[in-house]
């Protein structure tokens, strides 16, 4: 009785359409956030020899896919190649640009596992023959490249062909 008396007395003083207490009420699904990408681009990079792309990507439901979308300076459409999840960054190492090849640009893109997409700014990376070498060796594999648009050349204008491999 004294719990009915007390409940009606709640009743009465909440607003008319008031729940009687947020506890009782749905909680609604936080919205699915986007990846974070966190990337420090390299200062430069070495003609003739692979570059190395890295970047720390982190989301909340786990992430499904990261890769380095690239191209020579000046050409319209970019290629993309799969990174590889070393332990603590996602990285991709990049076909080794031909020596006429001054700059390249890329970004990356991540996509977790709700298919919520993120991706860096264009970052442009200036090549010279004085930029240190990386400290890891670039794999003896070429990189697996994929095309961005329809009826685009599988092979990326202005890289070393021995270096990648077309999807």
């Amino acid at each position: 009785m004294r719990r009915a008396v007390l409940l009606g007395l709640l009743a009465a003083t909440l607003p008319q359409g008031a729940a009687p207490c947020p506890a009782q009420t749905q909680q609604s699904q936080p919205e699915n956030q986007p990846p974070v990408i966190q990337h420090d681009p390299p200062a430069c990079g070495r003609v003739q020899a692979r570059p190395r792309i890295c970047a720390y990507v982190v989301d909340e439901t786990g992430i499904a896919q990261v890769r380095v979308s690239f191209r020579a300076q000046g050409n319209r459409a970019y290629h993309w190649t799969p990174t590889v999840f070393d332990g603590a960054l996602f990285c991709a190492w990049l076909p080794a640009p031909l020596s006429e090849t001054r700059a390249l640009e890329y970004y990356i893109e991540a996509v977790d596992d709700q298919f919520e997409p993120s991706r860096t700014i264009d970052y442009a990376l200036e090549l010279r023959s004085a930029c240190p070498a990386p400290a890891q060796p670039p794999p003896l594999t070429p990189a697996v490249v994929g095309t961005t648009v329809a009826n685009q050349g599988a092979s990326p204008p202005g890289f070393d062909p021995t270096t990648f491999k077309p999807r």
